[in-house]
Order: C-alpha cells, then structure tokens, then sequence
C-alpha cells in the first residue's frame, strides 16, 4: 500500500510539473503550422489526459493546441463548441492548421456535409441540433470559452454534457439532470477538450459543471466531496452555501494532476512576439441593406436620407460610397461584438475598444456602462482625466 501510495504522489508530481511546462519533446505529423515549445508542452499533456481543461491566458494559442491534439489522438470526427462571435475563426483556424480536413459549420447557411471531419456550431444552436449532436459518433468534443458553462442549470451546460456523454437524461421538477434516469444513444467521447482563459470566475463551484463534463468530478469526492472540501459548504437558514473558496493551493495542484494546464504570457513571453493580431470574421445583420447601398448608393441614400444628400454625393460617389459602406458594415457587427465583449469582460481584464464612428462609440459606451472619448467631441482635459 505504502509503495502504490508513492507511486501515485510521484506520477502526480510528474504531472502538476507537467502542467506547468514551457517545453517538450513532442511533435504532430499533419498540421499546417508550426507549434511553439510550450505549446508542443500542452499538446503532449492533452493527449496523455484526453480529458483536459485548457486554461492557457489568453493569447498563447488554446486553438491550435486543442487541434493539435485532435490530430494528434486522430480522434475524428470532431465537434467544436464555441461563441457564435468565434465561429468563423474557429473554421479559418482549423482550416489552417488541419490542411485536408473536412469542416461543417452549422448555421442558417449550413456549410460543409454533416459527415466531416470537423463540425463547428455555437452554444445557441445546441438546443436545436442536440439530438442530431448526440447521435453523431463524434470522437472529440472541444468546448470553447468553457467559463460560459459555469452553470449545472444552465442548458447549455446540460446539452453539453449529454452530447459528451452520449444520452438524453431526465429532469427533475427543477430543471436540472436526473443523471439516474438516461437513454443511452451512442458511446460517450473519449476525448473531451474545455478552453478558457479564465476557468474560474468567481468561486471555485464554478468549476463542478466543467469537471461533470470532463467526467473528472469523481475524482475530486463528487459534488458533495469538491464543495465541502474548496467551496466552504455550509449549512444556513436558506440551505447550503457553495460560495465560499478554501484549499485553494491545494485544489490548484489537483486539478493539474489530473485534468488541467495552465500557463502565463510572462512563464512563456521570451517565445511570444511583442504583438499579435487575430482578425475575427462575423456576419453583419443588416446584409440587405448593405447589398442595397452597395449596389445603388445614391438610390439607397434618396430613399433614407433624402434627395439633398444624394445630390450632394453624387458629386463625390466614390468617396461617400466607401464612408457610408464602412458605417453600414460597422452597423451590422455590433450584435456580434457586443457578444464578444460579454464573453470578454467575463474574463475580468481589461479592455480597450477602438471605433471609427461616434455612434458606435456611444453605443457600446452605452451598453457597457463605461467611459468613453470621442475625437473632437471630447476635450483635452477630459480626454487627459480619462
């Protein structure tokens, strides 16, 4: 008993250092790009646990290191769950870095066929393809910004674990999973993959949805056994508090031995270029209408703006046309940049927004509550306070 019990604290060891690792001897046959020491460190990690919590900071390439290991286990066909806002990054990226693969991404104009290699939908769209998910033979799932599924009531979270798991459970009178009560439908996946750059938010039962999903919360005591032990359970007039935080070291280091990495830009930044760009293509919501003004700019602008306007744009059509283009296009992206931020802001980090039109600004400045400065508008005290 005493040598098992030594082997295990060793093999534990091994793996928090290996959590940890800005490095490795490992590489991937068939990918379309090069990827760096300590990311070939969480590729390797990732295929050794298969079911992984990736909390990388952002900006060190969670993307690449999941289809890395997606190629690397040869575990197609594959499901990516992520943000509507990230959908098409996630196909350019995976278009990139798995030349030759296959890709479906579900939507309203649903691209690629329902057998390919690699299918991309967004967490909105889980309640209405759940069952067509759940019988599909994914080998794979990658759930991306998995802080989202920080909620058991949440159905997003459920649609996800049931696709995992591959079953339908029952509901209890509150919504919840009945996990004793479940229609089998296909093998659960082997490889299961959550990305997020800040897995815990708030408090450390945030995390039991993620560990249910990843089949890792037995390893932790169960439910009861993680809340008693890192969320300070309790009990008070109201029933049982789970917000408290306690162990926190402790459950650090578990969580790396079993199922999670974790890495800083400062632990890695020699390996990092000084800035990187990630361009993130969505769909504007006002497609007809910036279609209309682009076909027939001095039609469209007779007909929203009056006839002084088209006379006067007229006079310099190709200049108006680019300015009134960029503000329509600027227009319909906002649905899908607000989402971004909430997604964003969830990380509690800072952020920076840049605009080219005071609308914009005031609008997102309204939405989110924060301070704002507009060219000319704002004057140089103010700018400066801010």
């Amino acid at each position: 008993v005493a040598d098992l019990a030594g082997k295990m604290e060793v093999v534990a060891a091994e793996s928090i250092e290996a959590s940890k690792a800005a490095d490795a001897d490992f590489e991937v046959e068939g990918l379309g790009g090069i990827l760096r020491p300590f990311q070939k460190a969480g590729v390797k990690y990732a295929v050794e646990k298969m079911r992984v919590l990736i909390g990388d900071q952002p900006g060190l390439g969670k993307t690449m290191e999941s289809l890395a290991t997606v190629q690397a286990l040869g575990a197609y066909p594959a499901l990516v769950i992520c943000p509507a806002t990230l959908k098409w990054n996630w196909y350019n990226h995976t278009r990139n870095w798995l030349p030759g693969k296959t890709i479906q991404v579900v939507g309203p104009e649903t691209v690629g066929r329902g057998d390919a290699n690699i299918t991309i939908i967004n967490y909105d769209q889980l309640k209405r393809y759940r069952d067509y998910l759940i019988r599909r033979e994914f080998k794979a799932v990658i759930a991306d910004e998995s802080h989202l599924l920080k909620s058991a009531a949440a159905q997003r979270t459920q649609f996800v674990e049931e696709i995992v798991n591959g079953c339908i459970y029952g509901r209890t009178e509150k919504g919840r999973l009945d996990r004793r009560h479940k229609e089998q439908l296909r093998n659960p996946v082997d490889v299961r993959l959550l990305l997020s750059g800040s897995p815990v938010l708030n408090r450390p039962e945030e995390l039991v949805p993620q560990l249910q999903i990843l089949d890792r919360l037995k390893e932790f005591g169960g439910w009861f056994g993680f809340m008693r032990d890192y969320a300070g359970l309790s009990q008070t007039r109201w029933g049982m508090d789970t917000s408290g935080a306690a162990n926190l070291k402790q459950l650090n280091d578990r969580l790396r031995a079993s199922c999670y990495i974790r890495r800083l830009k400062s632990e890695v930044l020699k390996e990092l270029p000084p800035k990187q760009r990630t361009v993130i293509s969505v769909e504007i919501t006002n497609r007809a209408e910036y279609d209309r003004a682009e076909w027939n700019l001095i039609q469209w602008l007779k007909e929203t703006q009056g006839q002084k306007k088209a006379d006067a744009a007229e006079r310099a059509e190709q200049l108006v046309r680019i300015g009134v283009l960029k503000q329509l296009a600027a227009r319909g992206k906002m649905a899908a940049i607000k989402e971004w931020v909430e997604d964003f802001l969830d990380t509690e980090q800072k952020l920076v927004l840049f605009a080219w039109h005071q609308e914009i600004v005031r609008d997102l400045a309204q939405t989110f509550h924060c301070d704002s400065i507009y060219g000319d508008g704002t004057s140089a005290s103010v700018r400066q306070a801010k």
